[in-house]
């Protein structure tokens, strides 16, 4: 659409207008790079890590570094909010917890998605099988990932965080050997 503005002193400016993008558009352009299984197991994966991670800096914020560095202070139970001094953490820490996982989580999607951009560029130039490599490593990555949850963290092998790397790691290394030997 093409419109013609006046100036105040007799000036006509043409301009063309876009159409904005719908929201659909929008939600599409988002997490590109990542699609939404990989998604999901960066969330399910993420939040294993973030609630310790927010679990330490919790007891940081809400009883001082000395509590946690020098006298061992840990949470032992996040879901009942017990400490290991066996005092159950307070309402207003337990809001500190759920936000700084969140924010964990959330901050852990965009690294991965801006870590996943970085990775599309890098295999534009490269053939196939450079991809086929890389899909390859990356699916024997979460694989060991997930044995390491399962058996050394004693994380159940039904529970996402140990499934969700377990079958993110099958796919790409299904992609990976369908690429190598060019299977579409």
């Amino acid at each position: 659409m093409t419109l013609r503005l006046h100036g105040s002193w007799g000036d006509e400016f043409i301009t063309t207008l876009q159409p904005s993008p719908s929201p659909l558009e929008l939600e599409r352009d988002f997490l590109t790079n990542l699609g939404i299984p990989a998604t999901l197991v960066t969330i399910f994966v993420s939040f294993f890590f973030a609630a310790d991670i927010a679990g330490a800096l919790t007891v940081i914020i809400v009883y001082g570094p000395r509590a946690f560095f020098a006298e061992g202070l840990r949470i032992v139970n996040w879901k009942q909010r017990l400490l290991s001094s066996g005092v159950v953490l307070p309402g207003w820490g337990t809001f500190v917890m759920g936000f700084l996982t969140l924010l964990l989580i959330v901050l852990s999607v965009f690294v991965a998605e801006f870590a996943a951009g970085k990775l599309r560029t890098f295999l534009n130039g490269r053939g196939p099988s450079v991809t086929a490599c890389v899909r390859l490593l990356g699916g024997a990555a979460l694989l060991l990932l997930s044995c390491w949850l399962h058996i050394w963290k004693r994380v159940p092998l039904m529970h996402p965080t140990a499934l969700s790397p377990l079958i993110g790691g099958f796919a790409l290394i299904w992609k990976g050997v369908a690429g190598a030997l060019h299977i579409h």
